[in-house]
């Protein structure tokens, strides 16, 4: 396994996969070069085994003989070079020189792999294209190989090969026969000691004869484990290995790919269990790096691990009734024993090598300006640098939108509008507090102005702060615009928002008997919404629509766009149990009318409505039995009822033949659900819904930025990297009539060739679609506070209709709205709501019932109603034909409303937004409306204020409050930091539990013998007084007569006197490192250990202690001490310095296995989301971790960018088995 003595081993390094060098000269495949053998004469390339063009296994050795012996110190991958044209991986390795007595041949050994898909080696399989080459000195420059007398290599030379195939050839050359074996001479190295935490010593070496396969899927511990017997030697069952006894640890390769054969390392995890015996345990199936398995498991041989008096070298000890002391303890010079991918409920602390500190990461900057709007409606800009004057005369600088203030306020009647493609950032080093409306929506889309002009474009509404523009409508100036334009995504991703609506065309002969007969022969395709989240969308369902959301035609109702035809069931507490609609993201906009599609064509009559994409009419549905429908609406008639929407009343109806019929998969197998859009292209087509920046996980759990800790103690992480913003709806298309003569087929009149003249009689123009939502952010480090009038506003943009045969309910096709935008609320205090009064429901719209995932929800706090205060709604659906969407609200006709369920032509509502909540506790950093403070708080506890907080009914008291539902998260700033460690593995020292007559379950973690201290065992504050940490008494105490002093070293001579009763320090003297030790009790001198050794022979214990605490040398006095220090603080390099403005917590958790074998922690005590500073709590528990808590607001009186940030420089867990 060791490579030859004689080799010489370099370590590979990364090169740029980019860089390709030319040949310089040479080349060839692998027959001699030029020059001689020996000594003498220039140096050269005799022969290589790597040919050129041939495919190259990945574990295949390269070897390139020379003329002369080779300078060792010369080769390296400056010198020999791999490069790949279209693989950006470096290709890694080592060199030696063959070991044959020569010196004259260089090996090349590639890295193995070891990932599941071969792909982590030198080589990456996939036929991929490799160049080695290796330069001479005729290459300006380049460095080169060189013999051992200095003489550059004469002639360069390269080789182009090929890795082989990842499938079906062979990947690796088997340089051993058979199945793989044990070394002969050394084939498992065993551990020395019982791999203490304070000795560490854990690595079990498997050896094995040749290269193992080292993906996963064959390296795991299925195929190789390591079993104890289930009683100790000299026991009944010191020979019986139950495959539950699985020895905790995990496996690595050490060594793979030599022809020596190669190492497998399991590392123990913990401590082993005294005087009893291992076994390594080889299944059959785990295979060489052929693939080649063994026809049965391995034999290997036992271990026993040494007896405690063994391991410690002491027979006078009567062991089975000792407690034996270690500890796990981390200094922090790496990270590797910090969970730093744990979901905190905090802000993670920062660490660095050596220490770990409070963080504040407060984006802001100091500032002594405090805004305020009082003034009413004012605009700031986003764009580049700006500035703005508030209503103190103050002018502040905006920088690409970041607004940097102290205290922030907006008085009622007051609105700040955001205007720009920049987000809007609030950064708030005070208070922030809104009474009136801070605002970044999408604007509203705007009806049609250019009457029949369709040579003017009609510009897509403009998103604000981020938010994505709207689809402009009848786009094209030359000729009949097909499809209206699609939305832009957010910060303007071009066309990433909802699809426009597909433009409609017909003849004008026969269209206009009556109103109601022009209107459904006008009707084109709606655009598509803009989609930002893909929760279901609130729009549809919005009862807050008001005179300013006109369609043109205004709401008079304040109803919800989503009513269905032929029913008074609107109220929503019914829609969920008959009639469930949920749009997930953005809605489709809807297709065009199919108004007398399937009747004759007589001279001069329209037959329905072409899509100018495919110039066909839609065929609409059919009867069961294949029969098209004859496009009329059965027994109902009237014309408002004979449109041929998708997906209406035929489900509900007591004989679903009565009106629209299925489309069934037989008879168009290309569209399933004939229902919802009719035929999939035919006819014109409604815009779909615009892309989501999530992705198509199926959850909707973690669309959002930032850290969820959810109710069950698990973590989710946002999908999103930046905060984002909304997207615009789609455009809906054009409806255009021609003039045709006679029979003439209508599609021979279009297009027209002497547009927008010729045969055009009529050409009327889509809408444009709302622009999407911004983004906002406010960060405070004071109180958020929303006052009775506050509003915070990310809206959608409205959709709107197009031109309308007459009036303003006559629109030929409706635009899609703009989504939500994004709302980031972060405070390192309170966010206050409690001046919302969420028991007046007296204005218009207000409501304590509305739908969630397409069933109703009435909220669960008596007489409260959504305020709704807080809003990334999407925009509202464009209108078509309002006049004839004829349905009914309890009995009342609501004629010219465009409220009718699926309405044809319409365009499809914008998405949700995403509101964000950031406060340090949810449970207690939420300020609710006192009339109603006990009942949410009971709530959000689960009837028991003793629970945890359910951030599942935080969120949803919080969608009172705000729609769509907020995400309740973890802080991004806040006074309060933390880190937590990983499950620190004990390993199977619970297998000890010694006779000491205290009935203590083993481990124990509060023993009198030794454990943690210096905190307060209730709440876990590290106790201080006067701003310095407070001391911990000595533990073991001597005079000065046999101590030793130097410097930075101090003897303590008789040892076993001085430690009477505290042998375990003699035992393993590391349990002294950060001790204090004083050689004179009368003066302030006070030394950190960094190292301890005790020497038995001499019986003396050897300190030594830190250099910066001072030299000892000439201390004096009668007595030394040791005291114990189990963690060190330090604040502005002041070392043990707490200032009373901050404090800082311990806690902890155990865990018991999860289940036999699985070496795994199961539930925490005392909870997923419990911690205890009680280690008496943790009695006997396998698993153990903590967690550290800085809080730079001990006080509560306020936190600032120049608050004190403590550190922590190491922590020791003291334990006895």
């Amino acid at each position: 396994m060791a490579f030859p003595t004689s080799s010489r081993l370099l370590t590979a390094a990364a090169f740029s996969a980019a860089l390709l060098l030319p040949s310089c000269g040479g080349g060839g495949g692998s027959g001699s070069g030029s020059g001689t053998s020996g000594t003498s004469g220039n140096f050269a390339l005799l022969s290589s085994n790597l040919g050129d063009g041939v495919t190259w296994e990945l574990n295949r050795l390269m070897e390139f003989e020379f003329n002369n012996p080779i300078d060792p110190d010369s080769v390296s991958f400056s010198t020999v070079r791999f490069t790949s044209p279209d693989v950006n991986q470096p290709v890694t390795g080592s060199f030696e020189i063959k070991a044959d007595g020569t010196g004259r041949t260089l090996v090349f050994r590639p890295h193995c792999p070891s990932s599941q898909s071969n792909d982590n080696g030198s080589f990456v399989p996939g036929g991929h294209e490799y160049r080695l080459t290796v330069a001479s000195s005729a290459k300006f420059g380049a460095a080169v190989l060189r013999d051992k007398k200095g003489r550059p290599l004469t002639q360069g030379f390269t080789r182009t090969f090929y890795s082989p195939e990842a499938a079906g050839s062979d990947l690796f050359v088997d340089y051993v026969e058979g199945p793989l074996a044990l070394d002969d001479d050394n084939p498992i190295e065993w551990p020395a000691g019982l791999n203490l935490f304070s000795d560490p010593d854990g690595f079990i070496r498997i050896n094995f004869n040749q290269a193992i396969d080292a993906r996963p899927s064959n390296l795991n511990q299925k195929n190789l484990y390591v079993l104890y017997a289930d009683g100790e030697v000299g026991s009944a069952n010191e020979n019986v290995f139950p495959e539950t006894n699985r020895l905790p640890g995990r496996l690595s390769v050490a060594d793979n790919c030599g022809l020596d054969g190669s190492t497998v390392n399991f590392e123990v995890a913990g401590i082993l269990p005294t005087n009893r015996k291992l076994k390594v345990v080889i299944k059959r199936e785990f295979s060489d790096i052929a693939g080649q398995e063994n026809a049965a498991d391995l034999a290997t041989p036992i271990y026993t691990v040494p007896t405690l008096a063994e391991y410690f070298d002491d027979n006078t000890v009567a062991w089975g009734t000792i407690e034996v002391a270690d500890e796990y303890s981390d200094d922090f010079s790496s990270s590797a024993d910090l969970d730093l991918s744990s979901g905190l409920p905090l802000p993670a602390a920062e660490y660095s090598d050596g220490f770990v500190q409070a963080s504040f990461d407060f984006p802001g900057e100091f500032t002594t300006q405090d805004f305020l709007l009082n003034t009413g409606y004012s605009e700031i800009f986003t764009n580049s640098q700006t500035f703005f004057t508030d209503s103190n005369n103050t002018t502040f600088t905006v920088q690409n939108g970041v607004l940097n203030v102290r205290n922030f306020t907006i008085e009622s009647g007051s609105e700040l509008r955001g205007r720009g493609e920049n987000p809007l950032i609030i950064y708030a080093t005070g208070e922030v507090r809104i009474d009136g409306r801070l605002n970044v929506s999408g604007n509203n889309a705007v009806w049609p102005t250019g009457l029949n002009s369709p040579q003017r474009p009609e510009g897509g509404a403009k998103g604000e702060c981020g938010g994505g523009d709207g689809g402009t409508s009848s786009q094209e100036v030359f000729q009949e615009t097909y499809r209206g334009s699609s939305g832009n995504g957010g910060f303007n991703f071009s066309g990433q928002g909802g699809q426009g609506g597909e433009s409609g065309f017909n003849q004008s002969a026969g269209t206009s008997s009556s109103y109601n007969q022009e209107s459904i022969n006008n009707i084109a395709g709606g655009g598509g919404g803009g989609t930002f989240a893909i929760t279901p969308s609130v729009s549809p369902h919005w009862y807050r629509w008001t005179a300013d959301d006109k369609m043109p035609e205004i709401d008079r109702n304040y109803l919800a766009d989503h009513v269905l035809f032929w029913d008074t069931a609107t109220d929503p507490n019914l829609a969920g149990t008959r009639y469930p609609y949920v749009a997930y993201g953005g809605e489709d906009g809807t297709r065009g009318s199919s108004w007398n599609c399937s009747e004759p064509n007589p001279d001069n009559n329209p037959v329905g409505i072409y899509g100018m994409e495919d110039e066909k009419v839609d065929i609409v549905l059919w009867y069961a039995d294949g029969t098209p429908c004859d496009g009329q609406r059965g027994a109902n008639g009237g014309p408002s009822q004979r449109l041929e929407d998708p997906w209406d009343d035929a489900l509900n109806e007591p004989n679903p033949l009565s009106n629209d019929p299925l489309m069934t998969t037989a008879i168009d197998p290309y569209n399933p659900d004939g229902r919802i859009n009719g035929h999939p292209t035919d006819g014109p087509d409604g815009g779909k819904a615009g892309p989501t920046i999530f992705s198509n996980d199926g959850s909707t759990s973690n669309d959002f930025w930032g850290t969820r800790i959810n109710a069950d103690g698990s973590v989710t992480v946002g999908e999103l990297l930046v905060p984002w913003a909304g997207s615009g709806g789609g455009a809906s298309g054009d409806m255009v009539l021609y003039n045709r003569n006679g029979t003439e087929p209508l599609p021979t009149v279009f297009p027209e060739p002497n547009f927008p003249n010729g045969r055009i009689t009529k050409y009327r123009k889509g809408a444009p679609g709302g622009g999407g939502g911004g983004q906002v952010q406010v960060l405070a480090i004071g109180d958020i506070t929303i006052g009775g009038a506050g509003e915070i506003w990310a809206r959608g943009g409205n959709g709107v209709g197009g031109e309308s045969i007459g009036w303003t309910y006559g629109q030929i096709s409706g635009s899609g709205g703009g989504s939500g935008g994004h709302i980031v609320l972060s405070t390192a205090s309170k966010l206050d709501i409690s001046a919302i009064d969420l028991l007046d429901g007296s204005a218009k719209g207000d409501t304590n019932v509305t739908v969630e995932n397409g069933v109703g929800y009435e909220i669960p706090i008596s007489d409260a109603f959504f305020s709704e205060a807080i809003s990334a709604v999407g925009g509202r659906r464009g209108w078509a034909m309002s006049r004839v969407q004829q349905c009914e609200w309890l009995g009342k006709p609501l004629d010219e409303d465009g409220n009718g369920t699926y309405a044809i032509g319409r365009g499809g509502a914008g998405s949700n937004g995403i509101v964000q909540i950031h406060v340090p506790n949810p449970a207690t950093d939420i300020v609710w409306p006192a009339s109603r403070d006990a009942e949410i708080r009971n709530y959000i506890h689960n009837g028991n204020l003793n629970n945890d907080a359910d951030i599942d009914n935080v969120e949803e008291m919080l969608r009172i409050f705000a729609a769509p539902q907020p995400v309740v998260l973890v802080p991004l700033f806040s006074a309060e930091s933390m880190f937590r460690s990983r499950w620190v593995d004990t390993g199977l020292a619970d297998l000890r539990q010694p006779a000491t007559g205290t009935g203590v379950d083993f481990p124990d973690y509060a023993s009198s013998l030794i454990s943690i201290a210096g905190f307060d065992t209730a709440d876990g504050t590290v106790n201080v007084t006067n701003e310095i940490v407070d001391a911990l008494p000595a533990v073991v105490t001597g005079a000065t007569s046999s101590l030793s002093l130097f410097d930075f070293e101090a003897g303590i001579g008789n040892a076993t006197a001085a430690f009477a009763g505290q042998e375990h320090f003699l035992r393993s003297p590391s349990l002294l490192l950060g001790y204090v030790f004083r050689p004179n009790v009368s003066s302030a001198t006070a030394v950190e250990v960094v190292s301890a050794s005790y020497d038995r022979d001499r019986d003396v214990l050897t300190l030594l202690t830190e250099p910066r605490d001072g030299a000892m040398a000439g201390a004096g006095g009668v007595t030394w001490s040791l005291s114990p220090r189990f963690f060190r603080f330090a604040t502005n390099g002041a070392s043990d310095v707490l200032p009373d403005s901050t404090a800082v917590r311990i806690e902890f958790q155990g865990a018991e296995e999860s289940g036999p074998g699985t070496n795994v922690p199961g539930v925490p005590f005392p909870g997923p989301n419990s911690w205890t500073s009680n280690l008496a709590d943790l009695e006997g528990y396998r698993f153990i971790r903590y967690q550290v808590v800085f809080d730079i607001d001990a006080q509560g009186t306020g936190v600032d960018l120049t608050s004190p940030r403590p550190l922590m420089r190491y922590v020791k867990i003291p334990f006895t088995w």
